[in-house]
């Protein structure tokens, strides 16, 4: 059998206050020794997020400004100039232009995810198949050459931008030794391959430029559209007010079409409802015997534990 660590007191007074607190970051015998597990966190692209992205506001908004559409539609009799109107046609054409921006904001998105993979995939690929063996080659083998800075620069820890540099100043510099590389066993267009890899990452990254321009301006153009929509049913409403100001039944419903709703989850209760006092419930009053039964003390039942039933068997 093996003796038990020993602990001292100041050990133990830790270990305590750890199992009192709950906290278990201070050291105790069991895991004394041991190395922390750590883990990595995932990076995220940071032109990926809510700044360029319709937010659920938007949406909601959005989605008020075609229940108005719907409602004028179901009661085209009643609200009939209003088809024609100025702010229906606002309306509308805000919401046309509001679901090309949505849309196109959308597919923009998946075509940025899918070209930040093909980006880290092309740079991976120029680094690891080109640049790294011209280098492991050059120290080796083409020390003192002119531009032999250039040579044995492999990529490692540059940017997409900076590597595509170091990359064409490789094939510069790499041009006046192709016949050494050759003779090493190089393929003949080793220094082509070079310049290929490059142009096709300085593509990939021109074309997520792009991509991003066109997704900033897709979302100005939903924050533009979201106002022109607004402001057309700002105008519908007045109308509406107006021509049905003794209708409450038509307001209300008018009113729950336009109203831009809330966050999901978010409970409001109606202001007599929130205002009204709460009772308690009424207690029943407590019988005459379990109230002697409550009364007994404790130590008089335990004195008198016989029961009638069994002294008469007695």
């Amino acid at each position: 059998m093996y003796a038990a660590k020993p602990t001292t007191p100041c050990s133990r007074l830790v270990i305590l206050v750890s199992a009192l607190t709950g906290r278990t970051n201070a050291p105790t015998p069991s895991t004394a020794g041991r190395t922390p597990v750590t883990h990595d966190r995932v990076s995220v692209d940071p032109t990926l997020n809510n700044e360029y992205s319709m937010n659920q506001t938007q949406q909601r908004t959005l989605d008020s400004l075609r229940r108005v559409q719907d409602f004028l539609d179901a009661n085209a009799d009643l609200v009939g100039p209003l088809k024609d109107s100025e702010g229906r046609k606002q309306l509308d054409e805000a919401v046309s232009a509001l679901t090309e921006h949505s849309e196109l904001q959308a597919a923009t998105d998946l075509t940025m995810a899918g070209q930040i993979s093909r980006q880290k995939s092309l740079a991976t690929d120029l680094r690891a198949r080109h640049m790294l063996p011209i280098a492991t080659f050059s120290r080796a083998k083409l020390r003192g050459v002119p531009d032999f800075a250039a040579l044995v620069k492999s990529g490692v820890r540059l940017q997409p931008k900076a590597l595509v540099r170091a990359a064409r100043a490789m094939a510069t510099a790499a041009a006046p030794q192709a016949d050494a590389l050759t003779r090493a066993g190089f393929p003949a267009d080793t220094i082509a391959q070079l310049g290929a890899a490059a142009t096709a990452l300085e593509t990939a990254i021109t074309d997520r430029a792009n991509a991003k321009v066109r997704r900033v301006g897709s979302t100005k153009g939903i924050r533009e559209e979201l106002a022109k929509g607004r402001e057309a049913v700002a105008m519908l409403h007045a109308v509406v007010s107006k021509q049905f100001a003794g209708d409450k039944t038509f307001l209300a419903a008018w009113s729950a079409a336009h109203r831009v709703a809330l966050k999901a989850g978010v409970v409001r209760l109606p202001s007599a409802a929130a205002s009204a006092p709460v009772h308690a419930a009424p207690v029943a009053p407590a019988s005459p015997a379990s109230s002697a039964a409550t009364a007994i003390p404790v130590a008089a039942t335990e004195s008198h534990s016989t029961t009638p039933e069994v002294e008469a068997a007695a």
